[in-house]
């Protein structure tokens, strides 16, 4: 038989024989219980009506009580009642009067959460723990390019966000940051403060403008006319000049200017 079943059973004799018989009576029942084992285990000690205690076990092992009655209660760690989030709570006497029942309400320590303004693990100081770096929720710039493009040409910041536990950022969303520079696009790709300074770029990619490689002076004589050329990938150069009409030999007879130099069917006979 166990301590406590020991203890137990002196209680509930002494329930039962209280009403009837002196407190003697219950500690000759206790001595006639020794015997059976007690001397080898802490002994149970008389705390009063309805009421036994082992000894060296601390709070109560077993309390008989009136139905229904309350008490406060709390099962933190000592010196931590009443600091910070940490508070009692009640217990109540079960209904057949053998005991208190549980501690409803008690807030005990725990994690400390941090930027929240409370002493959650009850130490007496405030989001202390050394992990915290920020408040839940809250926000701040960010940018992870190179020292001195941010604000320059296209680069610009982007945003973190605070994790639920405030011990870590999110990644940085949002940020722009430096490219390869795309020439023409009137823009600082590269985020250098210089606009379309591609090496040895001469021209947008894509554009198109006219073009002429006749001989100078023939322009707009005879058929001659301008045809067009594109700048080619990378903006490295332009295309060949596409539709133009540049001078040719003279053809007699055609009634064309065909060396563009402004003399229909000169040169012949």
């Amino acid at each position: 038989m166990t301590t406590i079943a020991l203890c137990l059973l002196l209680v509930w004799a002494e329930s039962r024989l209280a009403a009837a018989a002196p407190r003697a009576t219950t500690r000759a029942l206790a001595t006639l219980l020794l015997p059976l084992g007690l001397a080898l285990m802490p002994a149970c000690e008389y705390d009063g009506p309805h009421a036994l205690r082992l000894l060296g076990s601390g709070p109560a092992a077993y309390e008989a009580c009136e139905p229904g009655e309350t008490q406060p209660c709390y099962t933190g760690t000592e010196g931590t009642e009443g600091l910070g989030a940490c508070r009692a709570g009640t217990r109540t006497c079960l209904l057949d009067g053998s005991g208190f029942f549980g501690c409803v309400g008690e807030v005990l320590p725990g994690p400390d959460l941090c930027g929240d303004g409370i002493d959650n693990d009850c130490n007496g100081l405030v989001d202390d723990d050394e992990d915290c770096i920020c408040t839940p929720g809250e926000t701040r710039s960010c940018y992870r390019g190179p020292e001195g493009t941010l604000g320059v040409g296209i680069c610009s910041p982007g945003t973190q966000i605070c994790q639920i536990e405030g011990k870590s950022w999110t990644s940085c969303q949002g940020e722009v940051l430096p490219e390869q520079e795309v020439s023409g696009d009137g823009l600082d790709n590269d985020c250098n403060g210089l606009v379309d300074d591609t090496f040895g770029a001469v021209c947008a990619e894509g554009e198109i403008r006219s073009c002429y490689t006749g001989t100078p002076g023939t322009l707009g004589h005879g058929p001659c006319g301008k045809g067009t050329q594109t700048c080619v990938a990378g903006g490295m150069g332009w295309g060949g000049c596409d539709g133009q009409v540049v001078p040719a030999d003279e053809v007699c007879g055609n009634g064309i200017d065909d060396n563009c130099d402004g003399v229909v069917d000169d040169g012949c006979s």
